[in-house]
């Protein structure tokens, strides 16, 4: 297991409280660390071969909300592959060593060419280190619900373009978030959210955000469906 420590900046907070994109890219930087620091270039092993990483999946569970200026531990670790599929876990910690959050990633390595998934090879396992301890023990698949409407509207930025020339995974939670009216978390937060992306989304493109009447299912919309999301929420208090 890879960890290192943050003090959490009042810049990426709303309300005092860190938003869900930032603590995302928070855990990506975490693993990029790990990976780095073992030696690995991704210009070297993954760029050069014409292959990526991509997000598939996102589940994130809070016990409760990270706070501005708090010190936390992120630990990292790759629990295994899947044919096509790579997982990674996420767990975060305060001061006193109690479980604020965990999560799962699941990764895809796309050809650039074809944007198709490749199988994984050995060349590109061998390259982590394995730690089969998984923090959920499974990631529910999202039924589309039926019922929904639209919450709000956003134009795709230049800087919500990763290097995959597409939006990056982080940009969902927030759009998610700042579709989500404000009263409905003056006491209440999002404890659970699971998210998987379906089609990329592109500079230049406008996104509508969907969701049902309790804000537990979100779809988000080019054209096409691009992702979907499951949501729960827990009362402040508790």
């Amino acid at each position: 297991m890879y960890e290192k420590i943050y003090k959490v900046p009042s810049f990426l907070c709303h309300k005092g409280k860190l938003l869900i994109n930032y603590l995302v890219n928070l855990c990506l930087m975490t693993s990029d660390c790990e990976f780095e620091e073992k030696g690995h270039s991704y210009q070297d092993i993954i760029y050069e071969n014409n292959l990526t990483w991509i997000i598939y999946k996102w589940k994130i569970n809070f016990n409760r909300e990270i706070k501005e200026n708090e010190i936390i531990k992120i630990k990292t670790w790759p629990s295994g592959f899947d044919k096509i599929y790579s997982y990674r876990e996420f767990a975060c910690y305060d001061k006193n060593e109690k479980l604020l959050f965990k999560a799962t990633a699941v990764f895809l390595l796309i050809d650039i060419k074809n944007k198709k998934p490749v199988r994984l090879g050995k060349d590109i396992i061998d390259l982590y280190d394995i730690y089969e301890k998984r923090n959920f023990s499974e990631i529910e698949r999202i039924d589309p619900v039926k019922d929904i409407k639209k919450l709000a509207s956003f134009d795709v930025r230049k800087s919500d373009i990763d290097y995959n020339k597409h939006v990056n995974n982080s940009v969902y939670f927030s759009w998610i978030f700042d579709a989500i009216p404000e009263e409905i978390l003056e006491d209440k937060f999002i404890s659970d959210i699971n998210l998987i992306y379906n089609k990329e989304i592109k500079k230049g493109e406008s996104v509508g955000v969907y969701s049902n009447d309790t804000y537990s299912y979100f779809e988000i919309k080019t054209e096409n469906t691009n992702s979907k999301a499951s949501l729960k929420f827990k009362c402040l208090n508790n």
